[in-house]
């Protein structure tokens, strides 16, 4: 464990929607990191919008994959300097090795995915689409 130090914990964010407050699992995730600069902590917080810069913002224009790649790019680019990186389930699917970064990684789910992707295939194998 690293010794105490006055510095301020640094904890980045990464988010695979846009930093509003207007959006439910977006809210939450900024209104934490009210919470963390309220404890003293510097929060900075990556979005998609940043993540993925002049590329379509929007869910069709860049699927779950690419956008989980286009992040693990960036995170690679700055990660040394945070002591934690908090990123929701499935933005950061790569090892702390691999992202180059040696403090604390924390995956949140911000509901039951995998419960959802196999209601979606197992609704499309039974109500196939007709023409």
């Amino acid at each position: 464990m690293p010794p105490a130090t006055d510095d301020p914990l640094r904890v980045l964010m990464v988010m695979h929607m846009p930093a509003s407050r207007e959006l439910g699992g977006a809210r939450v995730q900024l209104e934490l990191a009210d919470e963390l600069r309220a404890s003293g902590c510097e929060v900075q917080i990556l979005d998609r919008g940043e993540i993925l810069g002049g590329r379509r913002a929007g869910r069709m224009g860049v699927s779950p994959a690419e956008f989980a790649a286009a992040a693990v790019r960036r995170v690679r680019e700055i990660a040394q300097d945070y002591d934690v990186i908090d990123a929701h389930q499935g933005n950061l699917p790569v090892s702390k090795r691999r992202l180059g970064f040696d403090g604390l990684l924390v995956t949140r789910s911000v509901g039951l995915v995998p419960f959802y992707q196999e209601f979606a295939r197992t609704s499309r194998r039974r109500r196939p689409e007709t023409s």
